[in-house]
């Protein structure tokens, strides 16, 4: 995930704290705040006032990331091991996968299988949620 974070927020380090009732977003050289079980996380305020990309819930069986993906960058192709999810919250988005390109636009979601190698390319400004479903042997 950091090399994600990494390719999407460039070398910033500056810290965007949103308030003590939402999950802090930060680059990924930062601990990071996340929400915890039971707490409502308002993306209308997440969208206006997270400007990078960053990690709103990491538990033992799941990660949920906010992707801001700026018009014009492409975000190389990776894969994720497990199962995922991506949704467009606002936007459009192309996602690369090695079958062709397929258009992802603001209410619309997206599942990808473990390890499908995927790239994203940034059509308009966009911010994106991505569920993955972590590996069952996790410890921590």
């Amino acid at each position: 995930m950091e090399t994600l974070v990494s390719a999407l927020n460039g070398s910033c380090q500056q810290e965007r704290h949103l308030d003590s009732e939402r999950p802090t977003c930060q680059t990924a050289r930062m601990a990071l705040h996340h929400a915890s079980s039971g707490q409502v996380v308002d993306f209308g305020a997440l969208d206006v006032e997270a400007a990078q990309t960053c990690a709103l819930l990491k538990a033992r069986d799941i990660e949920i990331m906010w992707l801001v993906v700026p018009a014009g960058k492409q975000v190389p192709t990776h894969a994720v091991s497990t199962s995922m999810t991506l949704q467009c919250m606002r936007g459009r988005v192309e996602v690369q996968l090695a079958g062709g390109v397929k258009l992802l636009e603001a209410d619309q979601v997206m599942y990808l299988a473990g390890g499908v190698p995927h790239g994203l390319h940034g059509l308009e400004e966009s911010r994106l949620l991505m569920t993955i479903v972590l590996p069952a042997s996790r410890t921590d």
